[in-house]
């Protein structure tokens, strides 16, 4: 067992360098594929106010974030609006009116909706959800703040 241990503690060593040195190979890498946009080409007045996002034109590539400053924290508050009321309803449901079997039930059914990666709530509001928008709305697109708000709650 005493000669086991440091082969253990080495290995354990080993990998957390290992770590470290990946992460800072890809901050070398994004850093370096970006550098010519960061120091030259990147108009900030622009990146700031413009909605356009148009990285690959031929033309004028346009680097625009002013949606995505102003979509965030809009399309947090819808889903913390949506979203608020309806956790207090569950909650108020779920500690007065149910017991024993289904209230364990019910908790083990929030848990698992936890346990669901962002990445998949995100494409089923965009599968699932988006087209019921654009049925229900007339919305061009299904992809919007309501989506969104309604993903996050």
């Amino acid at each position: 067992m005493d000669r086991i241990e440091p082969a253990v503690e080495w290995t354990i060593r080993l990998c957390a360098w290992s770590a470290i040195l990946f992460v800072l190979a890809i901050f070398f890498f994004v850093f370096r594929e970006a550098a010519p946009m960061l120091f030259g080409q990147l108009n900030l007045v622009e990146f700031f106010t413009s909605v356009n996002w148009r990285p690959t034109s031929e033309v004028h590539a346009q680097f625009g974030i002013l949606a995505l400053l102003v979509g965030t924290p809009v399309g947090h508050g819808a889903g913390d609006a949506v979203g608020g009321a309806a956790g207090a309803g569950r909650g108020g449901v779920h500690l007065r009116v149910c017991s024993g079997t289904l209230r364990e039930t019910l908790k083990i059914l929030v848990e698992l909706l936890a346990a669901i990666p962002s990445v998949v709530w995100g494409f089923i509001g965009y599968i699932v959800i988006g087209p019921i928008i654009i049925r229900l709305t007339g919305a061009p697109v299904g992809v919007n703040l309501l989506n969104g708000g309604i993903i996050l709650a």
